[in-house]
């Protein structure tokens, strides 16, 4: 439970901003105070949203209570504010006409931080890239730092999570009044809907609202790196430059979809010159989460829990407040999962358990990146190939995809957020067998070390090098690093928990600004930034690499023809090789 604060609490809304084009803003205000006056110009919080500023309300007062100027905005287009939305695309200026608002008001000593997490990030990030005046603290939570490369488009994989974002969350809110649009959108079966792409502008159920369509298309036909993802909105690291030299806590989990992003954005800024400012958190969660003990189908123990609102109005006292005495922790905190008791939990989970690892810096120190060579067999080793002429081929059938386990989004009728045993799921397109082990399909190879004899903590970023070929033009190569526990009474066929995962469009994989497709018998040697990685594998365990060419529905389904705009599919046959001249290998970061 967040501690509570000392002040009393006055709220005014619906204050109506203007924005530099006449636009305006609806906007709550919540005040210290005592005795029902409040108290003189204090130092503010802020908070921009897409999801209604009511919903604030909690975190708003609390943060008042401890006596900060707390305010909740709805951005434009949404829920009280006037105008179109857009996402991202308005923010950055809409963002400074805010803060100069603020700043300048009698509630407000000039000194303003940001907390939200996914969306409220990003109207953090995009307001930074102004460097305005009055912006003194960040606490970026689940952000993409490009929103092309870390958000929309992976690796060149459309993340299918953008699209039923603005489907389920933006469009359905703003249909809230509208009960047979609601109806429409609610009947929406998502997956067989993605499953469906591509789509034709004006030939699907999108078409009842061309704002919402048009949002949709715009992303779905922006298939490359271009001008309309640099803009300041949305490629916040092209303006790091620009950003103002403030203290930023740096937010996400392992499942939250942007843990890379986040270390990335963490280091970038560093190397900068930044680094005594910048700060990182990263737990066990799913987006949106940053408490409980638990993620998914996995318990993680009572040292994973800490208190949200705490946690972050501790660093607004140290780094907004600028008072040295409070200690709001280690400049780098990562919780490391592992070393639980492996029985199932009276809740039904998985006990891993896991320690949090404080230290200075990220990566970490005294790590030794460490590579895992993929062997004929399906083995998993320390020890490079000598063998010539080793492969492994399978076929990827874009009509039967291998399923996503373990989603860091969500999705409509798939519960699977978080981590989970890789078993195919009840309910997806393909030839799934509900309860069958991933590793059991002809379309996943699995390579993994024998037992372990002892313990193996990773903790730090996580790369594969694979050299592949396929008879298609395009297509994807998916990687996932898993822990396997061994067979136990409580899990007879043994527990197997993806720790993290990376993927590359082969069309992508000189970068993004064009597609170049792949020639027929040509070998590709390709480096794929996985998630990073903090797990203990126990004595007992193995380490599992899974190579597989489809992870859907948290990506597109590759049709393998090189053109995203066709719905031509075709069945390609791929190949990772493993040999002397070819060692196929994951790079792991092993204390």
């Amino acid at each position: 439970m967040p501690t509570p604060g000392p002040y009393d609490v006055t709220v005014t809304r619906d204050v109506r901003l203007a924005m530099r084009d006449g636009v305006t803003l609806s906007t709550d205000l919540y005040l210290p105070a005592r005795n029902g006056r409040a108290l003189g110009p204090a130092s503010a919080v802020l908070v921009r949203t897409a999801y209604d500023r009511g919903n604030f309300a909690n975190d708003c007062t609390y943060f008042a209570s401890h006596g900060y100027t707390a305010v909740a905005q709805d951005v434009r287009g949404t829920f009280g504010s006037e105008g179109a939305f857009f996402a991202f695309v308005n923010e950055a200026d809409d963002g400074v006409d805010t803060l100069n608002w603020l700043t300048t008001s009698e509630h407000c000593n000039g000194d303003v931080g940001m907390f939200g997490c996914s969306y409220m990030s990003w109207v953090q990030m995009a307001l930074a890239t102004q460097n305005p005046v009055g912006l003194k603290c960040l606490i970026p939570f689940g952000v993409g730092i490009d929103t092309f490369h870390h958000y929309a488009y992976p690796n060149g994989a459309l993340q299918l999570g953008m699209i039923r974002w603005v489907i389920f969350d933006v469009w359905r809110r703003a249909a809230r009044d509208n009960p047979e649009l609601l109806a429409t959108i609610d009947a929406i079966d998502f997956i067989r809907f993605a499953a469906e792409l591509p789509w034709q502008r004006g030939q699907t159920v999108l078409a009842q609202s061309p704002q919402f369509e048009d949002i949709i298309f715009t992303y779905l036909e922006h298939r490359t790196y271009d001008a309309f993802w640099r803009q300041p909105g949305q490629a916040f690291d092209l303006y790091f430059e620009q950003f103002p030299d403030i203290p930023m806590l740096w937010v996400s989990g392992w499942w939250d979809g942007y843990p890379r992003s986040v270390c990335e954005g963490y280091r970038k800024l560093s190397e900068r010159g930044r680094g005594e400012r910048q700060h990182l958190l990263l737990g066990a969660w799913v987006h949106n989460q940053m408490s409980g003990n638990s993620a998914g189908d996995v318990d993680f123990g009572p040292d994973m829990d800490i208190d949200r609102l705490d946690t972050q109005r501790l660093f607004f006292d140290r780094h907004l407040r600028a008072d040295a005495s409070v200690d709001a922790g280690a400049k780098v905190r990562a919780f490391v999962m592992g070393g639980g008791s492996g029985r199932r939990t009276a809740e039904g989970r998985l006990h891993h358990g896991g320690r949090w690892w404080h230290s200075e810096q990220w990566p970490p120190p005294g790590m030794t990146i460490t590579p895992y060579y993929l062997h004929e067999g399906g083995s998993l080793s320390r020890d490079a190939p000598t063998v010539h002429d080793a492969m492994t081929v399978y076929q990827h059938d874009p009509n039967d995809p291998v399923p996503s386990i373990a989603v860091p989004w969500i999705f409509a009728n798939y519960p699977d957020r978080g981590p989970a045993d890789q078993l195919e799921p009840t309910e997806l397109i393909g030839n799934c067998t509900p309860g069958k082990p991933l590793a059991e399909r002809a379309d996943v190879r699995v390579f993994q070390t024998p037992p372990l004899e002892s313990d193996v903590r990773l903790l730090g970023p996580l790369q594969a090098r694979l050299y592949v070929q396929s008879s298609a033009p395009d297509t994807d190569f998916c990687v996932k690093l898993v822990d396997v526990y061994p067979p136990s009474e409580d899990y007879p066929q043994g527990y197997a928990m993806i720790v993290a995962e990376g993927i590359m469009r082969m069309t992508y994989r000189e970068g993004g600004e064009q597609l170049v497709p792949m020639q027929a018998g040509a070998v590709y040697e390709i480096v794929i930034d996985c998630f990073p990685a903090a797990n203990l594998f126990a004595a007992g365990h193995r380490i599992r690499i899974d190579i597989a060419s489809s992870n859907f529905p948290r990506h597109e389904i590759n049709r393998n023809t090189a053109d995203p705009f066709s719905p031509e599919k075709i069945v390609a046959t791929n190949t990772v090789f493993h040999d002397a001249a070819r060692p196929s290998h994951v790079l792991l970061p092993i204390a």
